[in-house]
C-alpha cells in the first residue's frame, strides 16, 4: 500500500487500515507495517500517528531516528540530542522532531515554547486582566509529551534531577503544584531549545551546576516507571487542561 506523505496522504492510509480491520477483525497489532523514511517531517508525523493508534512500528522508528545503512539513511541530527535527556522516549523523540522540524525556524525560546503548547498567556475580561493561563494554542502531541516528561521527573520513583528540583523549589515558594507542573514544562522547552541550538547533548551535571544543585553520578540515568499508563492518563488530561 503505497500513500503521499502528506496530511492527505496519512489520513487516506488511517482510513484504509481502518476498512481492513474492519472487515477482517484485525486488531492493531496483528500488522506488520514498514515506511520508508524519507527524514521529513511527514515521516515523525506518520510515526506519531500510528504509534497513537496502537500499531507497531519499533524497526521505522529505529531507522528515523538512527539511520539505516542498508538502505542509505542517515540518523537525524538531532537524535542524538534529544535521546541524551532524562525520561526521553524514542517515540517522544519522533513527536518533537516532527513538531520542531528545523530549530532555526525559532529565534527564541519563546517562540519554541508557545508553539509546543506550553506558553502562558494573559485570560482578559473587558479591559481587565486578572488571570494567567496555559496557552492552547501549539502543537498538541508535544504538549502532551512535555506533561508526561515532567509528571515523570518530578515523581518521588524517580532519582533526583534538576526538573524535580525546580518543582520542589515552586511549591515551596506558594506556588500551587499543577501550576508548577506548567512551570516545569516550560522550563524542559527552554532546556530542549538551548541544546538544540547549541547543537550538543543534555549534560545533566552541567544544568545541575547551574541551578546549583548536586547530583549523585550513579544516578543519573533515570528509568521510567513501570507503572507508565498511569502518568500517559495524566498527562492526557494536563494536556487538554487549564494549569497556570
Amino acid at each position: 500500500m503505497k500513500f503521499n506523505s502528506d496530511s492527505q496522504g496519512i489520513t487516506k492510509f488511517i482510513h484504509a487500515l481502518e476498512d481492513i480491520q474492519t472487515q477482517f477483525e484485525y486488531k492493531p497489532q496483528d500488522f506488520f507495517i514498514l515506511l520508508e523514511p524519507t527524514g521529513g517531517y511527514y515521516s515523525y508525523l506518520v510515526v506519531r500517528v500510528l504509534l497513537d493508534r496502537g500499531y507497531s512500528i519499533d524497526k521505522q522508528i529505529a531507522s528515523l531516528l538512527y539511520g539505516n545503512k542498508e538502505e542509505g539513511y542517515k540518523p537525524h541530527p538531532y537524535t542524538k540530542i534529544l535521546m541524551s535527556f532524562p525520561i526521553m522516549s524514542e517515540s517522544m523523540a519522533c513527536t518533537f522532531i516532527g513538531a520542531i522540524g528545523d530549530i532555526e525556524r525559532f529565534s527564541t525560546y519563546l517562540e519554541l515554547k508557545k508553539y509546543l503548547g506550553v506558553a502562558a498567556e494573559n485570560k482578559i475580561s473587558g479591559t481587565s486582566v486578572f488571570k494567567s493561563r496555559q496557552t492552547y494554542e501549539g502543537v498538541r502531541d508535544t504538549r502532551r509529551v512535555l506533561f508526561l516528561m515532567t509528571l515523570l521527573l518530578i515523581s518521588p520513583k524517580i532519582s533526583e534531577n534538576s526538573f524535580r528540583v525546580y518543582y520542589k523549589r515552586l511549591v515551596d515558594r506558594g506556588s500551587a503544584k499543577r501550576k508548577a507542573i506548567g512551570h516545569v514544562c516550560d522550563k524542559i522547552a527552554q532546556v530542549l531549545y538551548s541544546y538544540l541550538k547549541n547543537n550538543e547533548p543534555y549534560d545533566p551535571f552541567k544544568h545541575a551546576s547551574k541551578m546549583g544543585v548536586i547530583l549523585n553520578g550513579d544516578k543519573v540515568r533515570l528509568k521510567i516507571p513501570v507503572n507508565l499508563e498511569d502518568y500517559e492518563r495524566q498527562a492526557d488530561e494536563l494536556a487538554d487542561d487549564d494549569v497556570l
